[in-house]
């Protein structure tokens, strides 16, 4: 740094170094401290800090509500899907029907080891996803404004607030009322668990069975699928 001179030419230049994208907070942090050494004047405004919330994940009653609102059957397959596994929203919306394998939606996790993540897919789902299988994408057809829209609406008729998110907060929340072991949910949900995950996969089935049993309790999905499922013949 001998050679440097600072400079309000070369400010931006230096500052861009230290940015961390979508964090506007850590950028002014940055910007000040930059501006300090280099000795230019620098007034930044940062973010007022806002206590966060606790992750408080929807009732049983809430998501029966509203995804018996959601009148598009592949919008409702998608949501329900949500509910019932740890697959991030704008992963499982992208997944594709080589994904789909043995009741499972394989996520991989590493492209080089080729290490597959299996997140199970509740039987009354399964049963309804098998009868539209094709080439390319699950969910091929509704756009983000449509799913959006269909979302905002399903909401108001329900009297609820949900989101994907809050959807996939569900899932998780449930699973571990159920009684499913934690390190399966935490792996299925993503989360590094380090050598843990190695030794999870064998009791997957088992223990989502747990899960399994607990919505077919509250009967979460009755009222949600069963106008996908044909109409019998007269």
């Amino acid at each position: 740094m001998a050679s440097y001179k600072p400079s309000a030419e070369n400010f931006a230049k230096h500052v861009s170094s230290y940015m961390k994208p979508k964090s506007r907070d850590n950028e002014e942090i940055a910007m000040r401290h930059l501006a300090r050494f280099l000795g230019i004047p620098y007034k930044g405004r940062l973010i007022n800090p806002k206590p966060k919330e606790l992750l408080i994940a929807p009732t049983d009653t809430e998501v029966k509500a509203f995804l018996s609102a959601i009148k598009d059957s592949e919008v409702r397959l998608y949501l329900a899907l949500l509910a019932t596994t740890l697959i991030r929203p704008e992963r499982l919306w992208l997944i594709r029907w080589e994904e789909v394998s043995n009741g499972f939606i394989l996520i991989q996790e590493n492209v080089r080891t080729k290490n597959y993540r299996p997140n199970p897919i509740h039987p009354q789902l399964l049963h309804v996803l098998e009868k539209c299988r094709e080439e390319g994408r699950v969910f091929p057809e509704i756009g983000y404004t449509s799913l959006r829209r269909i979302i905002k609406s399903a909401n108001r008729n329900a009297s609820t607030s949900l989101t994907r998110a809050k959807l996939r907060d569900y899932a998780y929340n449930a699973m571990r009322k159920a009684g499913v072991d934690r390190d399966i949910v935490d792996w299925l949900a993503g989360h590094t668990l380090g050598i843990r995950a190695h030794y999870l996969a064998d009791n997957i089935k088992e223990e989502y069975l747990k899960f399994v049993a607990y919505s077919e309790r509250v009967n979460l999905l009755g009222s949600a699928m069963e106008r996908t499922e044909p109409s019998e013949p007269s």
